[in-house]
């Protein structure tokens, strides 16, 4: 993480270190807090917090998801975090206190009848996940035995069974709720609570940035197909999608 800033930065006059470097992974989310700290995810898993009067780490959240997080949203009117990793769950963090971040609940995309299931095999809608990893438990030639290796089995299971991949959560301030996306296709709204209000579908592929306009009321999303789609959270149809740009938006503003 680089800090810049237009003059020298000093802490009782003597020049501090512009840049974080406790991350071992790539950096994937920053959010501001108040009292001048700034937060950070990573794909090393971890949770972190930064003085930027002292440029020091106030605390660090070792392991916060069991896969890379690609995502940090921070709300100040509950004082909270959301991060998401690789995975259909996405945990909300109490940050109250910075220095002692715990855990409050988790939004799991999963179907809520069989999320807890050993042999979840559902994608939400009373149908079988659709998976393209059974290649790795049989064999393509003709009279060959179908391979039995439990390891095997179990880790294509626990894949399955981690599904949707949520890829962006943000805290809609007018609507005092959280909103995902996932690559299952919908967007979610969740209240403070964990409870899901509502979804709704979208086209264009994967969201890779959701922006919330919270002076005009509007969610953007950033999809794989290179655009971007302004939605009335109420209303599944795109109030307006911007196209032009020759790779995938990264970042609304």
């Amino acid at each position: 993480l680089h800090y810049l800033s237009r003059g020298v930065h000093t802490f009782n006059d003597v020049p501090l270190p512009t840049m974080f470097q406790e991350h071992e992974g790539r950096v994937t989310g920053l959010c501001l807090l108040p009292n001048r700290l700034l937060a950070s995810c990573s794909y090393d898993r971890t949770l972190r917090i930064w003085d930027l009067c002292t440029m020091k780490s106030v605390s660090v959240l070792h392991n916060a998801h069991d896969t890379p997080i690609q995502c940090l949203e921070y709300c100040k009117e509950l004082e909270q975090f959301a991060t998401c990793g690789m995975g259909n769950k996405v945990k909300i963090w109490d940050a109250s206190k910075q220095a002692a971040v715990k855990l409050k609940l988790v939004l799991n995309h999963a179907d809520a009848d069989t999320a807890d299931s050993d042999d979840d095999e559902g994608d939400g809608k009373g149908r079988k996940t659709a998976t393209n990893m059974t290649w790795l438990t049989r064999s393509d030639l003709h009279g060959l035995a179908k391979a039995t290796n439990p390891l095997v089995d179990e880790a294509i299971k626990k894949a399955s069974k981690d599904t949707p991949e949520v890829t962006q959560v943000r805290w809609l301030s007018w609507r005092r709720c959280w909103v995902t996306a996932a690559d299952d296709d919908m967007i979610r709204l969740w209240s403070p609570e964990g409870i899901k209000m509502h979804q709704f579908a979208y086209n264009g592929g994967s969201v890779q940035t959701l922006y919330a306009d919270n002076v005009n009321q509007l969610l953007v999303a950033s999809m794989l197909d290179k655009a971007c789609y302004v939605y009335d959270v109420d209303d599944p149809l795109p109030r307006a999608v911007y196209t032009g740009h020759t790779d995938v938006v990264r970042a609304v503003s």
